[in-house]
């Protein structure tokens, strides 16, 4: 109903277009971050990579995030899953992972990072995810400091999947 007030059309016209709720979200959530997500690996693979290419991609990842805060917040927020439990936007970031996980493992050079990278990147993308999106629950005004926040996690993530230390 609110949705329908907001657009200034009746419920039923929504309805005709969209069949229900799941329908709309899929239309205005869904497919947009999906599509989002299919850009921004797709713009990642025509790049050159340079001798900070790691860093470039971690900085962009969290400029997508930060950029996009409202859309992939209603995606979280609006996390539903078809008949197998399989939320939608997982569409989306299995080729973000997976792409991730071959880049890392490139950068590894052959070396074990002591954990599971398929494990590990989607973690290190709920860690950028929540930076973005519980900003205003991690850190007052005065205390965030972008530069700072991207530095801190790009190392944390770097030496959680980069090579494991030798002893």
């Amino acid at each position: 109903r609110e949705i329908a007030r907001i657009a200034d059309v009746s419920e039923t016209l929504l309805f005709r277009y969209f069949g229900d709720k799941a329908q709309l979200f899929d239309a205005v959530v869904v497919k947009p971050f999906n599509e989002l997500m299919a850009d921004f690996i797709s713009r990642q693979q025509q790049m050159q990579p340079d001798s900070d290419g790691a860093h470039q991609m971690f900085v962009a990842v969290f400029d997508l995030f930060e950029n996009n805060r409202e859309l992939l917040s209603a995606a979280y927020l609006g996390r539903g899953g078809n008949a197998e439990g399989v939320p939608p936007l997982a569409r989306g970031l299995a080729p973000f992972f997976q792409q991730s996980a071959q880049s890392q493992a490139r950068d590894n050079r052959g070396c074990d990072p002591g954990l599971k990278l398929t494990t590990g990147i989607p973690l290190a993308f709920g860690m950028i995810a929540s930076a973005v999106l519980l900003r205003e629950w991690l850190f007052t005004d005065e205390d965030y400091d972008r530069d700072e926040v991207v530095a801190t996690l790009e190392t944390m993530v770097r030496k959680a999947l980069g090579p494991a230390a030798q002893d």
